[in-house]
């Protein structure tokens, strides 16, 4: 019986200690419990490569609340953007009537994105993100690399 028992013990006291340490150490699941969709998101690290793009800057992390504001100004933006752009596909539509574009091909829809965040501080102490929001990632580990392309319409932004 006091084997029964002891064997019982141990058994709880090692789910708890394996409980305590996937969920302590888990930075990714504190940002998985955020209110966006970070399914979509890599954050990715600033390295020597991004200091030719940013002069005179060092790299930064981004805590939970970086990442909502972020996702809020990433929102507002494509709002502003796409309300010019439903201006253009109706004008558009009008001029072109056969015309096979469809709405999906002037506004932006974030769900149909993936994004990267770099983030840096910069010489003068400001924390900035780059974003880059694709549709493609060209069969590219996209959680590790970053998505460059010359052009691609409103699929790369």
């Amino acid at each position: 019986m006091k084997i029964l028992f002891y064997f019982f013990l141990s058994t709880i006291i090692l789910l708890n200690f394996s409980c305590l340490s996937s969920t302590s150490n888990s930075k990714t699941s504190d940002i998985d419990k955020l209110p966006v969709d970070t399914s979509n998101i890599a954050i990715l690290q600033y390295n020597t490569i991004h200091n030719i793009l940013y002069k005179n800057s060092h790299p930064s992390q981004l805590t939970e609340e970086d990442i909502l504001v972020i996702d809020s100004i990433l929102k507002s933006c494509i709002k502003d953007y796409n309300i010019v752009q439903e201006i253009k596909y109706q004008e558009w539509k009008e001029n072109n009537p056969k015309s096979k574009y469809q709405k999906d091909n002037f506004v932006i829809n974030l769900k149909k994105y993936k994004r990267q965040y770099i983030a840096h501080i910069n010489e003068k102490g400001e924390k900035e993100v780059w974003v880059n929001c694709f549709c493609n990632a060209f069969d590219k580990n996209w959680r590790k690399e970053i998505i460059m392309v010359d052009d691609g319409g409103n699929c790369y932004f």
